[in-house]
C-alpha cells in the first residue's frame, strides 16, 4: 500500500536457504526489523487518535477509520480478534477516542465511517 518503499523492503530482506523451507513457510524470505503489524498496532491502534504523529498519517496515508458493528471496538488480523484496553490488547484506547473526538460520517446498518485524520493544510 505504499507504506514501505521498495528500498525499505529489500534492505530488510533475508532469504531463507532453501534446505530450510517448510511447507509452513508462505514466502522463501523473511524481513528483518519490518513489522508492519505490530508498526500498525504501536503508532495506530493502541494510541489515542490525536496521539498518532503526522509521519505516521503521512506513512500509511490514513485518513478514515471504518468499524463494523460486529467488532465494535476490536479489530480483526490473522484469525485473531483483539479487543479492550489492556496493555496486551489496548485497542478500545483509539476507537473510544475517534467516537468521543471525529466527526463519523457514515452510519450504515452494518459499519460506521469516521473521519479520524482530516486533511492538513
Amino acid at each position: 500500500m505504499g507504506a514501505y518503499s521498495p528500498t525499505e523492503v529489500i534492505a530488510k530482506e533475508r532469504r531463507i536457504p532453501l534446505t530450510d523451507l517448510t511447507i509452513e513457510d508462505d514466502t522463501p524470505f523473511v524481513l528483518e526489523n519490518l513489522d508492519a503489524l505490530s508498526d500498525w498496532q504501536r503508532k495506530v491502534l493502541w494510541l489515542d487518535v490525536d496521539a498518532v504523529t503526522n509521519e505516521t498519517q503521512d506513512r500509511y496515508h490514513i485518513q478514515y477509520f471504518m468499524e463494523m458493528n460486529a467488532l465494535r471496538g476490536e479489530y480483526q488480523a490473522f484469525g485473531h480478534i483483539y479487543s479492550g484496553t489492556t496493555p496486551s490488547n489496548p485497542f478500545g484506547i483509539f476507537a473510544k477516542s475517534v467516537h468521543e473526538k471525529r466527526y463519523r460520517v457514515y452510519a450504515g446498518t452494518t459499519e460506521d465511517i469516521y473521519l479520524a485524520f482530516p486533511p492538513r493544510t
